[in-house]
């Protein structure tokens, strides 16, 4: 089998090769692209969280976290930590979707709970405008209570935009579209994009950057009333900045970072011995 699908690639080679090239080919002309502002140092807060799960045939073992991490006077501490582990039935599709719903409602309970510049992992717009697909059907006490999460965290971060204290979002991953854009500015040299809008009943804004010559692109999001601030936000990122990442958003990201080792060993003091479905596969 390994055979024929070498073959079938082969005969797309240069098809997709061609398509590659029209992707680089694109025009930045038109594209702006301004230097990045002097760095400028500030007490910030970090904040990131994870979730992973084993499936069992009977139920889902689940783990999530979040956690705040302060960096003042040139010191990290942590700030707020957050840690739940649990199991419910296992006869959800969505499981993703409901521990996302939860994960998220922390981080964003953390975000509202500082006066100060906050910075969160992936983009405040994405978490406002997600819709998780089984409120279309799903109906049971474990949807209810992730629907009504779910309605929270919406009200958080409406909360969270009216606040004075600087609050923004850096995401390391975009749609389609905005891929064919990312690697377009993949190739030029530190700085930062024209301000894009985002409407709706909660408007955002958002740009791109690169905080060194050789970093990828990431993607800020923040709300409309910042549009004056964002050389305020790339000048802070740049005094966090190592290897082209804010240093204190990677810290946060790597506290709470929850494995499949970790999901592994904490199902063995357990004493769970059914098959996963990873262990079926």
């Amino acid at each position: 089998m390994y055979e024929k699908f070498f073959e079938k690639f082969l005969e797309k080679k240069e098809e997709i090769k061609n398509e590659i090239e029209k992707l680089k080919k694109i025009k930045i002309e038109n594209l702006k692209w301004k230097e990045l502002p002097k760095e400028k140092e500030c007490d910030v807060v970090a904040i990131d969280g994870s979730y992973n799960f084993l499936k069992f045939k009977s139920f889902v073992f689940y783990a999530i976290s979040a956690i705040a991490i302060s960096y003042e006077n040139k010191k990290l501490r942590v700030e707020d930590f957050y840690f739940d582990v649990n199991i419910f039935p296992n006869f959800f599709h969505e499981i993703e979707e409901i521990l996302k719903i939860k994960m998220l409602e922390k981080e964003l309970e953390f975000a509202n709970r500082f006066d100060k510049t906050t910075i969160l992992d992936g983009s405040l717009s994405s978490f406002y405008n997600f819709k998780p697909s089984f409120l279309n059907y799903a109906k049971n006490e474990i949807a209810e209570k992730s629907y009504n999460e779910w309605k929270r965290m919406k009200e958080i971060i409406k909360e969270i935009s009216k606040k004075e204290a600087l609050v923004f979002s850096i995401a390391k991953n975009f749609s389609i579209n905005e891929n064919v854009l990312s690697l377009v500015y993949e190739n030029l040299k530190s700085g930062y994009s024209e301000i894009f809008e985002e409407k709706g009943d909660l408007n955002f804004i958002y740009f791109y950057f690169k905080l060194n010559d050789k970093s990828q692109v990431f993607k800020c999001v923040t709300f409309e009333k910042n549009r004056e601030r964002v050389e305020e936000i790339l000048s802070i990122l740049k005094s966090l900045e190592i290897n082209g990442y804010p240093y204190i958003l990677k810290k946060a990201h790597y506290e709470a970072k929850i494995g499949n080792k970790e999901m592994e060993s904490m199902a063995k003091i357990l004493g769970i011995v059914e098959k996963t479905e990873r262990e079926i596969l």
